[in-house]
């Protein structure tokens, strides 16, 4: 790019064509680094799509209507796995569950639920207790990886909320328990449980609010498997980013690359420097 510059010049007189010469060495210096920084962020980007070798990651399911530091109570979590840009598999788990016992692997519990909750040791559901989201994710991944013996590329936290919302931009979305789709507002009432909903024995949990959210998940996740129209994609790009921007959505990823390009956006809900 530069030599291209010089190129332009040839015919200028001397004092005319060094300045042509030094500014087009500036822009195109500049216009380098800014397509170097894209071509580095695409790469991160296809890294964590898993093109590169599939990525599991933590997906947090927060209830926002009982508040924690980091959006809400944990009440199930998932592993999802990506491979060239698909979901490749997504196992569900209650986060009641995913503590060992006798907990002697846990970390000590923080001080204030040691002595006001009479807790030896840091509970899986209680650990996004840090308001700094990659404190928090780094110890959530820590203990999801030494009790269920899986390895992680990252964690990400989602509300009911955004639930909600997704069965809105769908439409209606099929829940295994029941007969008929379910619009947002019939979802509404099964998650505040104004409506009955049956366990069985394939669910995580026993208790029915968590039974019917852990088959509206997988309802959501096959409506959109199969395919949505042009307009309803567009309605999901923007409510992605009102989540993302009202902090409903928080993302923390190992790969450093990735982590710097997700921090720049705001979307790590980390306190102070991104790690």
């Amino acid at each position: 790019l530069a030599a291209l510059g010089s190129e332009l010049a040839v015919g200028l007189n001397e004092e005319l064509r060094d300045a042509l010469e030094q500014e087009s060495s500036r822009v195109f210096a500049s216009a380098e680094r800014a397509l170097s920084e894209a071509s580095d962020a695409l790469q991160a980007i296809r890294s964590g799509l898993g093109y590169e070798g599939a990525r599991t990651y933590l997906i947090l399911l927060q209830n926002q209507n009982e508040v924690r530091a980091t959006g809400g109570f944990i009440g199930a979590t998932a592993s999802l796995t990506i491979a060239n840009g698909t979901l490749a598999s997504l196992d569900y788990v209650d986060s009641v569950a995913v503590d060992v016992p006798p907990l002697i692997n846990n970390p000590p519990a923080p001080e204030p639920l040691f002595w006001y909750l009479w807790m030896g040791r840091l509970l899986f559901r209680d650990a996004n207790w840090s308001p700094s989201f990659v404190e928090s994710a780094t110890t959530l991944i820590t203990m999801y990886e030494s009790s269920q013996r899986v390895s992680l590329d990252g964690a990400v936290a989602v509300t009911k909320r955004l639930a909600l919302d997704l069965v809105g931009v769908i439409g209606k979305v099929n829940v295994a328990g029941i007969d008929v789709p379910v619009d947002r507002e019939l979802a509404g009432l099964y998650i505040e449980g104004a409506l009955p909903y049956e366990c069985q024995q394939r669910h995580a949990s026993a208790t029915p609010k968590r039974c019917f959210d852990e088959d509206l998940v997988f309802g959501i996740v096959d409506a959109l498997q199969a395919g949505l129209g042009e307009v309803r994609r567009s309605e999901l790009v923007e409510l992605f980013s009102a989540h993302l921007l009202r902090k409903n959505v928080l993302a923390y990823v190992k790969d450093s690359a990735l982590q710097q390009l997700l921090h720049g956006q705001g979307w790590t809900g980390a306190i102070g420097k991104p790690t």
